[in-house]
C-alpha cells in the first residue's frame, strides 16, 4: 500500500518527547503525529493543510469535552492556542488535546533532557512563544489509555456501537 513502517525501541522511557529523537531520522520537515491510545474521528484533510505557516510550528486537534477534568485544558484564542491547564478534579466543560498534531521536524530538537514529555514540556513553550495552532473537531473521541475505556472502545466499534453509527447520527 506504499506505507513503510519503522519500529524504534527505546533503551529506557523516554517520554513523547524523547521518542521523537529516536524517530528523528525519518521525520520529514512537517510530519503528522498520532498518539497510539486515542481514537479521534477528524477531518485530516482540513487538519493537514494547508502547511504550517511561517511562525507556526504545529498544530493541534482538539476537541470539546462537556467533562474535561480527566484531561488537562487548552486555551485557545483566534486559532492560537495560548496555554495549559493541568487537569482538575471537578473540573466543567473545555478544549483538549486530542492527540493528533502536525507538527516541524525542528520542534523535536525542544527536546534535549530525557524523559521529556510534549505535552509538559515542549507545547506550553511552544504556546507561550505563539508558535502553536489549535483546531476544534466534533468528531467521535475516546482515550483508550485506561482499562475501562478500552473495554467501551470495544463495544462502541462492535456492529451498530456508537462508533460505527457516528457519523450517521451527526447527518
Amino acid at each position: 500500500m506504499g506505507v513503510t513502517v519503522t519500529c524504534r525501541v527505546e533503551a529506557e522511557p523516554a517520554g513523547t518527547g524523547g521518542a521523537l529523537h529516536l524517530a528523528l531520522p525519518d521525520l520529514a520537515p512537517e510530519f503528522l503525529l498520532l498518539n497510539g491510545d486515542s481514537l479521534f474521528d477528524i477531518d485530516f484533510a482540513n487538519f493537514a493543510t494547508p502547511p504550517l505557516p511561517p511562525g507556526i510550528d504545529g498544530r493541534l486537534a482538539l476537541r470539546a469535552m462537556p467533562v474535561a477534568d480527566r484531561y488537562g485544558m487548552v486555551q485557545l484564542e483566534q486559532g492560537r492556542i495560548v496555554g495549559f491547564q493541568p487537569r482538575t478534579p471537578g473540573g466543567g466543560p473545555g478544549l483538549i488535546n486530542g492527540g493528533v498534531y502536525r507538527l516541524r521536524r525542528d520542534v523535536v530538537a525542544l527536546s534535549s533532557s530525557f524523559p521529556c514529555s510534549l505535552e509538559a514540556d515542549i507545547f506550553p513553550k511552544l504556546a507561550t512563544a505563539g508558535r502553536l495552532e489549535g483546531r476544534v473537531f466534533d468528531g467521535y473521541f475516546l482515550d483508550i489509555g485506561i482499562p475501562d475505556d478500552f473495554a467501551r472502545a470495544q463495544a462502541d466499534f462492535a456492529p451498530g456501537g456508537q462508533a460505527v453509527n457516528w457519523k450517521s447520527k451527526k447527518e
